[in-house]
């Protein structure tokens, strides 16, 4: 999970963002240490929310800044203290954070270094699981 937010923040700090109020859910398995959720809601234009029940229970957010307005928005994104916090504790690293419109999924690629687990975290749209 705290990979996950590090991800979406990590890789070359550019990404395309989901529609605002949605949110996206995901649950990873984590071996030897248990289960996360982790839920990601775009607050506004500029602003995210990352909710995390499990191993991790906190709240943090991410702040967007818009470097592209075309079409294909594009943002730069910061973690906030509280997220980078949560990803120093627990040695995690976030990189290669997407969202596809197309498929309405976000994704990002989590690493725990304590104990070498690598995944690929898939976030889907809470409205569209069933």
């Amino acid at each position: 999970m705290f990979n996950l937010l590090t991800s979406l923040l990590s890789f070359s700090n550019v990404v395309r963002l989901p529609p605002i109020n949605n949110i996206y859910s995901a649950t990873i398995n984590v071996p030897i240490i248990g289960r996360q959720i982790v839920e990601y809601e775009r607050l506004s234009e500029l602003k995210s929310e990352i909710r995390m029940t499990g191993i991790i229970n906190d709240i943090a957010y991410i702040d967007y800044e818009l470097i592209n307005n075309n079409s294909n928005k594009l943002y730069k994104y910061q973690l906030d203290e509280q997220l980078i916090k949560i990803l120093k504790k627990y040695r995690c690293e976030l990189s290669n954070p997407t969202y596809s419109p197309i498929t309405d999924i976000a994704t990002i690629n989590i690493l725990i270094k304590l104990i070498n687990f690598n995944k690929i975290i898939v976030l889907k749209n809470k409205d569209l699981i069933h």
